[in-house]
């Protein structure tokens, strides 16, 4: 898994593109840590926030969201353990994904 880590401040930004599952779609993951959290940032085009289900598991962020001819399912791995979460989706696109 392959990525770019570029520093600013106390933030670190770790940028990764994971393709989706086989046949199930392309999606963008952006991941950025700092001290007191990880905000994961993911582009689902077109998705509407009732087609959006998450589980958190630790270090893992498990992501599956349905729309009419396209499904995406995605296992994001964390840089830290993360016990809590909150999530928006923007647009019916951009969704943003606080862990603690």
């Amino acid at each position: 898994m392959g990525g770019m880590i570029a520093y600013k401040d106390d933030e670190i930004f770790l940028v990764r593109h994971k393709p989706a599952d086989r046949n199930e779609g392309n999606i963008t993951i952006n991941i950025f840590e700092d001290k007191s959290k990880v905000r994961v940032i993911v582009e689902l085009p077109g998705v509407n926030e009732n087609d959006i289900n998450l589980e958190l598991n630790g270090d893992k962020l498990f992501l599956f969201a349905n729309r009419e001819n396209i499904g995406y399912r995605k296992e994001i791995k964390l840089p830290r353990v993360c016990e809590d979460m909150t999530w928006k989706l923007f647009d019916a696109e951009i969704l943003e994904i606080m862990l603690t």
